[in-house]
């Protein structure tokens, strides 16, 4: 396994105490490196545009052309028609993931065929910048209302018509996609977003697709209701044998209320396909962190503190908090606490459905991939433009995060490869360079040497069998724009009991230099006979949040809106499954 560093701070990291990366030249993807080196790719597999009803309904018109354009660092102008935007850096690849549910009624009433049957009108109609969302509650939330979503009404009695406009907008989707790939420069995927929301509980999966071939129809909750329909129909509808592949990334499990993840109670055959096709989640996106949860009781200032934001039918005013067994419902699903009950699964049932490698990206529904700069937010959600609206109506969201990926270059190939194999990392936005991995416990100091030992097990693999390997865990890391403050190892693993037993560490001995840290980690309890799981987070100093930046331009700042945050990358673990 060899690694080679895209980054204009390797200098800066030469300069420190110890050499963290190699110093090698940039070289541009696609240019033939030494044989399995790879680089590090920044993207974001979490946008939507007006192909999503709740985007077109809040006044968001640019599709998803525009925001592979935007991704790839063109300008692009935001729902109020006025304030424009830009990347301060291009991102390496994209994927535009609108809603599937609801092609049929966002190409039928808008572009390209426009209807004038009221219920379009209405729609094109609906007042975008209205912080009373009178379009979203009009048009998105009632068909989100019951246990599995609805057809649109404007489909009652045209059906027909309705599966086509679906299959039409599919194919643009595929279009747009297909036009904006370009290996070796940037890479798009083809994607969509399977949103089953019962009763408002947030169980939705990304649907990214390894190259150009696809279902002919796309899947989505509305003809796909529940996981075991998303699973049996990626089976069946995305085959080897016709070319096609895919990754389903649940996100905002945050807001799933505890659902979508019944492992325990699944057959078999159901385990298998979700350790087939759920190979990461999103750590972290525009709606808040789903890292972890505080006990029950528990201050939300600790290890789970970071951009907490709980579902709004606890928050919103006058509402009830939940109660213990509510809270530990919710809590369940949330990252970690997944992890941990794949560690039971692998124990009880000898696999690990759960086996997710941590990513991050924006949701944002404006279309602008990638605008995760704290002090250059411009909101995510249409309305949110306006900096007034944006932390009155979603005081606990922020810009999102961006997925790192290490491949061999810039292709869809390359890059979907390492989607799979889990040698994948998530940010909190800036684009922070992390590499996790196992070392044999004898052998030169990875934090002097700054190689990577040849029988190292990468972020997102498996130990080996056997007694004989023990590893040292390696974590080394180059800044962005903001020196890097510490590296915390999270640590689960089951106890004899079959209980979970958590462990946050910092490393003792961590060479940092602020631009780079370097920290090797020896498990003094690292026993093989126990399912466990490591990953490695590493945190910046503390800066602003966007809020401040927000209050700041107003010259009306509080302490609510004047917080500061410590950015951050999670690593994918790295598992022992005995």
């Amino acid at each position: 396994m060899h690694y080679r560093m895209r980054s204009a701070i390797v200098a800066a990291c030469l300069a420190g105490a110890f050499p963290v990366l190699p110093a090698v030249p940039v070289f541009a993807a696609c240019t033939a490196p030494a044989e399995g080196a790879r680089q590090v790719f920044f993207g974001d597999l979490h946008v939507h545009t007006s192909f999503s009803i709740d985007a077109y309904a809040v006044g968001v018109r640019v599709d998803p052309a525009d925001a592979f354009a935007f991704a790839r660092g063109q300008e692009l102008t935001l729902s109020d028609r006025e304030t424009r935007v830009r990347l301060r850096r291009p991102l390496d690849f994209a994927a535009v993931t609108d809603h599937a549910e609801y092609f049929d009624v966002t190409y039928h009433c808008t572009d390209p065929t426009y209807s004038d049957v009221d219920y379009c009108v209405r729609l094109r109609q609906t007042d975008g910048h209205d912080p009373a969302l009178p379009g979203f509650r009009q048009f998105v939330a009632p068909m989100f209302a019951d246990e599995h979503a609805r057809r649109a009404p404007l489909c009652s009695g045209n059906e027909a018509l309705c599966r086509n406009s679906s299959r039409s907008q599919w194919r643009r989707v595929q279009e747009m996609a297909n036009e904006a790939n370009e290996p070796c420069r940037f890479t798009a995927f083809v994607g969509n977003e399977w949103s089953a929301t019962p009763n408002m509980r947030h169980w939705h999966r990304n649907l990214i697709f390894a190259s150009e071939k696809v279902p002919e129809f796309p899947i989505n909750a509305v003809d796909q209701p529940t996981v075991d329909d998303l699973w049996e129909s990626l089976e069946k509808l995305c085959r080897p044998e016709d070319g096609c592949d895919v990754v389903a990334i649940p996100h905002n499990m945050n807001l799933a209320e505890g659902g979508g993840f019944d492992v325990e109670t699944a057959p078999e055959v159901s385990l298998r396909r979700r350790a087939r096709y759920e190979r990461l989640a999103e750590i972290y996106q525009h709606k808040g962190s789903s890292e972890c949860m505080p006990a029950f009781g528990a201050d939300d200032t600790g290890d789970c503190g970071f951009e907490l934001s709980l579902p709004s039918r606890f928050t919103r005013p006058g509402a009830v908090a939940p109660d213990e067994a509510t809270w530990n419902r919710i809590r369940s699903v949330y990252y970690r606490n997944l992890l941990g009950r794949g560690l039971q699964m692998q124990q009880r049932r000898r696999i690990n459905p759960l086996q997710l490698g941590a990513m991050a990206s924006t949701d944002t529904h404006d279309g602008t991939a990638g605008a995760v700069d704290e002090e250059a937010w411009r909101g995510g959600f249409g309305l949110d433009v306006n900096a007034a609206v944006r932390f009155s109506l979603f005081p606990n969201w922020s810009p999102g995060g961006l997925v790192a990926v290490w491949a061999e270059e810039n292709t869809r190939q390359s890059v979907f490869a390492a989607l799979k194999r889990r040698e994948v990392y998530g940010t909190s936005g800036p684009r922070i360079v992390l590499r996790f991995f196992a070392a044999p416990a004898s052998g030169a100091d990875p934090c002097r040497s700054g190689a990577v030992p040849e029988e190292a097990i990468p972020m997102g693999g498996t130990l080996p069998d056997g007694r004989r390997f023990r590893p040292r865990f390696v974590v080394q890391a180059l800044m962005d724009r903001e020196p890097l403050e510490r590296i915390e190892i999270v640590r689960g693993v089951l106890g004899p009991a079959g209980v979970e037993e958590e462990l946050i560490t910092l490393p003792a001995g961590t060479n940092s230099s602020g631009s780079s840290v370097c920290a090797v980690f020896r498990d003094e309890h690292y026993d093989p006979a126990r399912p466990a799981y490591w990953y490695a987070r590493v945190l910046e100093r503390p800066t602003w949040r966007w809020s401040r930046h927000d209050c700041e331009t107003a010259g009306n700042c509080t302490p609510a809106s004047s917080s500061l945050i410590r950015e951050r990358a999670w690593s994918s673990p790295i598992w022992r499954l005995p």
